[in-house]
């Protein structure tokens, strides 16, 4: 490991670029000691710490939520790229690495054009050094960020990068028949904290128009009510196992129950703590199995005061199996919810 400015590991962080300086407050809550580096480009930042990867993984999944992605640094190259010296460092980084197992390889290359033929002479280094390298998911991870004037090299068990994808940046296809680009949020929350999609019965979409999750849940075989006095979208309104609600949440809630749900969502642009009051009366109605996921919209001004009050209001009604800013996450943060119960294991906190 590469030994941080101020002793003790160096990590790549990446954040929102606007949420950098929050990022750094949860490091810094995680590890009072954790020191500042380089700034490598926006949101993304070097920093010391004493902490193994999995102990900071863990206190950050658990607290971190505005950070998005990390890795410890191995290796770092200086100069301009050059693929025989980012292919030599990634091989030095691997050594660490169980060869029996499959490694991905993630390179973000912060200067356009190199990603690919940096990609190709790592994976090349890798195979020949007897690794197994891969651009699918795998337990463990080669990570590379090339510069224009230096670059870093990590290697980690996935687990401990807090997201699948290279620096948090998720991307998903968004086909001219998708009604909302939000879909997006919904699609990277279930990655990310790694939550069963049900495989059958009802999902609650609350604040749901113009029905962008809304036609996630149904594409997913789902039968949904969604919930707002708005219309939806022509795309999904007439879908014969959509229900629309056509009132607010506080009326719907009002109602007597109509029968549990696998899944509650919302992504309802109201403040976050109303959400969190909208939400509490719905626990009830989450399956003991079900999970669910909500937005917390959050002012720029006070953002974590925000979300922490929010977060204590949720958890009086619900478990919460993680919070974080996720890539497609703006001036808000993504939550994830259970029935109420036993605390997970630490393997399965997100």
């Amino acid at each position: 490991m590469a030994e941080g400015t101020e002793g003790g590991l160096t990590y790549l962080v990446t954040a929102r670029p606007d949420s950098w300086e929050l990022a750094l407050e949860d490091v810094r809550a995680a590890d009072p000691g954790a020191r500042l580096g380089e700034a490598v480009g926006p949101g993304l930042f070097l920093v010391s710490s004493c902490r193994e990867p999995a102990s900071l993984a863990y206190a950050l999944r658990r607290q971190g939520p505005f950070v998005r992605h990390l890795f410890p640094v191995a290796q770092w190259v200086a100069g301009a790229p050059a693929l025989a010296a980012l292919a030599a460092a990634a091989e030095a980084a691997a050594a660490p690495l169980d060869a029996q197992k499959p490694v991905a390889v993630q390179v973000r290359a912060l200067v356009p054009g190199l990603a690919a033929d940096v990609r190709a002479a790592i994976e090349g280094a890798l195979a020949a050094g007897g690794w197994v390298p891969t651009r699918g998911d795998a337990p463990q991870v080669l990570s590379v960020v090339v510069g224009a004037s230096a670059s870093w090299v990590g290697a980690s068990a996935a687990l401990h990068n807090l997201s699948p994808a290279a620096g948090g940046i998720i991307t998903f296809a968004h086909p001219a028949t998708r009604v909302s680009r939000a879909a997006g949020k919904l699609l990277e929350a279930f990655w990310v904290f790694d939550l069963p999609w049900p495989s059958a019965g009802r999902a609650l979409d609350v604040g749901a128009a113009p029905g962008g999750w809304t036609q996630v849940l149904l594409a997913r075989g789902l039968d949904v009510v969604a919930v707002d006095p708005a219309a939806l979208d022509a795309r999904v309104a007439r879908h014969p196992k959509l229900t629309h609600w056509r009132g607010t949440v506080q009326t719907y809630t009002a109602r007597p129950p109509d029968g549990a749900f696998s899944l509650i969502v919302n992504d309802m642009r109201v403040d976050a703590a109303e959400t969190a009051r909208l939400m509490g009366p719905l626990a009830d109605r989450l399956d003991t199995a079900g999970v669910g996921v909500v937005t917390l919209k959050l002012h720029p001004a006070r953002r974590r005061r925000q979300m922490r009050a929010a977060l204590d209001h949720l958890a009086l009604a619900f478990r919460i199996l993680g919070c974080r800013q996720l890539y497609h996450n703006r001036s808000e943060v993504t939550v994830a919810l259970a029935k109420r119960g036993p605390p997970p294991s630490p393997e399965g906190v997100h």
